[in-house]
């Protein structure tokens, strides 16, 4: 194929990707073709051509395609994903051009469609978007546990940074998910990038320690070079254990772990290393010890406010308000001390004590921060029986995009418990438009995975954001198609 310039991607090799797309997903559905989730997705495809930008245009086609193909249309899911990429291929800016193609590759691996994702990334010029492109497929692929292919894609990505990511993307995948530990610590070994490989083996100790091998778990941590990060490793598995009943041999794993971050020779990383360590102390209720390790933090970088912030926050999800005050306090920095308070006053709303979350909210001296904590105790006291109170407090937030957030968050807690007709109606009363359609959107996706299609077609409708609109017919055509598979939006 002949390259149309720098960086362009040749629409002959889109053509072909599009083609073998479709030619794979729109095999027949052995009946369950649901001829109104396809009227749903011309309604859809309609709506794609009046999406101004052109990036957002191409993804939303892609998408239209995806599930015109599912359905079993092959020739016109065809078409439609050879609009989406020549959409993408028309777009002038260089960089544009180079991430709308992108999103129709997250599009193709979204839907499994790894060979034909691999196929449109391959004619990316640019090796540093063609190796972001590919990694987003490793990603799925290793969120779907298909480890073999996605290694093979991951070691043939030209980047080594990008790489290296992707190699580490997928031994957490096999660590976490999968429990295959020694296959996730060899892959982790096997990266190049210094950066990258102990943060991967980390991982790997992290997740074994979680999953009950500890001796395993203390054995590969103990085999990471970089001291900063094996200690962090330790502290990981310490929280392991101390989450598991072990409260003893915790201590003595975060001990261990403190002695090697104290024992880092380069003093702008040593107080980044206990930083870290602090805040999974206080991740495990190891509050006194995490105190004692953020109070020996020198405040360069802000790290001992951050790791204060951090320990004040997790001892309010506790309910240990009194003692996460004092810790709030004993943060210096106005921007970090606010942020902590937002946190405690969150939990507050959360326990239920309305009046003292809102005295310390008004208390905040950021404004970003105060807003955010007005938003969150809206938020968080909406619930059935609740919802006047919670519209209230959401009315009374001064900034308009705040405000209007809010009301999102508890038109979607309503939408959650089944009260649509009162998310619409709050929905649609929100100032902000971009909100409004995210509200609506939310709304409209539970109604649909719940089977109440009419109702979620004619709210659908009167979304505003051309985009979204689209995005959430496609969300119902799925749901109409098939219980599983459908994107939350």
């Amino acid at each position: 194929m002949k390259a149309l310039g720098k960086s362009r991607v040749v629409v002959a090799g889109f053509v072909l990707a599009s083609s073998a797309l479709v030619g794979c997903l729109g095999m027949q559905r052995d009946g369950l073709q649901d001829q109104r989730a396809i009227a749903v997705l011309d309604e859809a495809l309609a709506t794609c051509k009046d999406i101004e930008e052109l990036g957002d245009r191409a993804e939303a086609l892609a998408e239209v395609a995806q599930a015109m193909a599912k359905a079993g249309r092959s020739e016109r899911g065809e078409e439609v994903l050879g609009q989406a990429l020549g959409t993408a291929q028309s777009i002038e800016s260089e960089g544009r051009r180079l991430v709308a193609i992108r999103g129709i590759v997250r599009v193709m691996a979204r839907g499994e469609q790894f060979d034909q994702a691999m196929q449109t990334a391959a004619v990316i010029q640019a090796e540093g978007e063609r190796s972001d492109a590919n990694r987003d497929i490793v990603e799925e692929m290793a969120m779907r546990e298909h480890f073999a292919q996605a290694l093979k894609v991951a070691r043939e990505i030209g980047d080594e940074d990008a790489q290296s990511r992707a190699l580490a993307d997928i031994a957490d995948w096999m660590a976490r998910r999968a429990g295959q530990f020694a296959r996730a610590t060899e892959t982790a070994k096997s990266i190049r990038h210094e950066w990258w490989r102990p943060r991967a083996v980390s991982n790997a100790a992290r997740s074994m320690a979680w999953a009950g091998p500890l001796d395993q778990a203390l054995e590969v941590a103990g085999t990471i070079e970089d001291r900063g990060v094996r200690s962090e490793a330790l502290a990981g598995i310490a929280e392991a254990l101390a989450s598991q009943g072990h409260p003893k041999r915790a201590r003595e794993v975060f001990a261990q772990a403190v002695e090697l971050a104290e024992g880092i020779a380069d003093t702008d990383w040593r107080p980044h290393a206990l930083a870290a360590i602090a805040e999974t102390m206080a991740e495990a209720g190891q509050f006194d010890l995490a105190i004692g390790v953020a109070e020996s933090i020198p405040d360069k970088y802000y790290l001992r406010s951050s790791a204060f912030c951090h320990v004040a926050d997790r001892l309010a999800r506790t309910g240990e308000f009194d003692q996460a005050f004092r810790v709030a306090d004993s943060v210096h920095d106005t921007w970090r001390r606010s942020a902590a308070l937002e946190d405690i006053a969150e939990s507050l709303a959360k326990a239920g004590q309305l009046d003292r979350a809102l005295q310390v909210a008004k208390s905040i001296e950021t404004e970003s921060w105060r807003l955010m904590a007005l938003q969150h105790i809206a938020r968080d006291t909406g619930k059935p029986g609740q919802w006047d109170l919670a519209l209230e407090l959401a009315k009374g937030i001064p900034d308009a995009r705040t405000r209007s957030e809010a009301l999102k968050d508890i038109a979607e807690r309503m939408a959650e418990t089944g009260h649509f007709d009162e998310a619409v109606q709050v929905a649609e009363r929100i100032e902000d438009r971009s909100w409004r359609s995210l509200a609506l959107s939310w709304t409209v996706y539970v109604m649909a995975q719940r089977g109440r299609y009419d109702q979620a077609l004619q709210v659908a409708r009167r979304i505003e954001v051309t985009e979204r609109r689209a995005h959430t017919l496609v969300n119902i055509a799925e749901a109409m198609l098939s219980e599983k598979g459908v994107h939350v939006p």
